[in-house]
């Protein structure tokens, strides 16, 4: 029972370490800047924007977007510790708050981080690709028109719970 319960730990903590990647921390001292202490004090690709560069921002971006999934596609589809387990729905819920979490509260900057916008997408394309290219649709439109990145995700995250149930998640 001992080696069952640590293997979730495990997972649980690999997702943690791997959410909290601060990589738009990292790019920014890559570039003589930190986030913390400028621009919005957030760690994400939007501030990375603003400071740094557009090339940067992108693979922030990618980068932030796989940590969110990676761990939930692989421990979903992989591995036996969620899926046989009559528990499932929880612990796959959990699995998937722990990265959007770490990603805003990263061990690595003192427990600050960014938005966990782009680490949520990842986490939302692992569960539902159609429901995650959705929302990065309708979040992409809106700041196409407004130019405004939070207000993109004001308007597509609170879809999220309609796209799901309409393409048949529990």
């Amino acid at each position: 029972m001992t080696s069952f319960f640590d293997s979730y730990i495990f997972c649980f903590i690999s997702a943690y370490f791997l959410g909290a990647l601060p990589s738009g921390y990292w790019m920014g001292l890559a570039f003589g800047k930190d986030l913390t202490k400028e621009g919005s004090g957030s760690t994400g690709a939007t501030n990375v924007l603003r400071l740094v560069g557009k090339w940067q921002a992108f693979i922030v971006l990618a980068v932030d977007i796989l940590k969110g999934f990676i761990p939930v596609y692989f421990y979903k589809n992989y591995s036996s510790l969620f899926s046989t387990n009559t528990w499932f729905d929880y612990l796959i819920l959990l699995l998937a708050l722990i990265p959007i979490i770490a990603h805003s509260k990263s061990i690595f900057v003192n427990f600050k981080g960014g938005k966990s916008s782009a680490t949520g997408l990842g986490v939302l394309l692992a569960f539902n690709p159609i429901v995650g290219l959705i929302t990065l649709s309708i979040w992409a439109a809106t700041v196409y028109l407004s130019g405004f990145s939070s207000l993109g995700s004001i308007i597509a995250i609170p879809l999220v719970p309609i796209w799901l149930y309409l393409y048949g998640e529990k």
